[in-house]
């Protein structure tokens, strides 16, 4: 997109975008079709309230969901809002800052896949959930508390964020492992609701508490957000990654 943006209109690229989309999702439609339902999954579609009870009365069940959106916020974010502006202040209009989100983005499309293999291979999807949540903590604090990083180092940490945030996937191998088989599908339902839920959350937070610090500590005389406001506003993610990595230690580790 970066690249087509400099020789195509951006109007263009947003209407190829969608129509791609729309095409995408007819074909979804046309070709994805149900089970024919059995006689005994029509019973078990009859027992929606006893998978929801059993989902809701799961202490892991609720931990899981909210570390997964912890976990999940700095890709909603700060990578899906806030990482190019942030970075732009810092290290100006380089060509390697405009695709910082993009950096984060494969970093969690190459951690998807080789935190599951480490989760299979151990058999411990909660350590891993751990690990991953220890060093996405430090990668984010050092991203958003520490200034005049290197951009060398600046992009690799991008990649770590990503690829360690990607271990949000591994909640749902938790909740499926605690809850039955007739329940999972109202369990990650629930695990994903979160995730959308404590994003959607945080990112006018994020806005907020940057006009709140421009207004204390600059006034409201610039429009210019500086490197402090950015630090003060950013505190959160860490925050957020923290309370994932607390979250964790309530996780039963049950092999997968």
């Amino acid at each position: 997109m970066i690249i087509l943006s400099k020789a195509v209109p951006m109007h263009v690229i947003t209407g190829s975008s969608t129509a791609i989309t729309v095409v995408l999702s007819i074909l979804a439609w046309c070709c994805v079709r149900d089970r024919p339902a059995s006689l005994e999954r029509k019973v078990e579609s009859q027992a929606f309230f006893a998978t929801l009870g059993e989902s809701t009365g799961s202490r892991t069940v609720w931990c899981a969901a909210l570390l997964s959106g912890f976990l999940f916020a700095p890709i909603a974010v700060f990578a899906g809002l806030w990482c190019i502006p942030f970075l732009t202040d810092l290290y100006g209009k380089a060509v390697w800052v405009k695709s910082s989100s993009a950096i984060i983005f494969i970093g969690l499309a190459a951690g998807a896949i080789l935190t599951a293999k480490l989760s299979l291979w151990t058999h411990r999807a909660v350590l891993v959930i751990r690990g991953c949540a220890i060093v996405s903590l430090i990668a984010m604090t050092l991203i958003t508390e520490v200034g005049n990083l290197p951009a060398g180092l600046m992009m690799v940490l991008l990649f770590v964020l990503g690829f360690c945030i990607s271990a949000y996937f591994l909640t749902f191998t938790v909740v499926g492992n605690e809850v039955s088989k007739q329940a999972s599908a109202t369990a990650f339902g629930l695990t994903n609701f979160f995730q959308v839920c404590i994003g959607s959350l945080l990112l006018p937070l994020m806005g907020y508490l940057l006009m709140w610090g421009k207004s204390i500590f600059q006034g409201p005389a610039d429009d210019r957000y500086s490197p402090m406001d950015y630090h003060h506003a950013m505190i959160i993610m860490p925050i957020s990654l923290a309370c994932a990595l607390v979250l964790s230690f309530c996780l039963k580790n049950k092999p997968n």
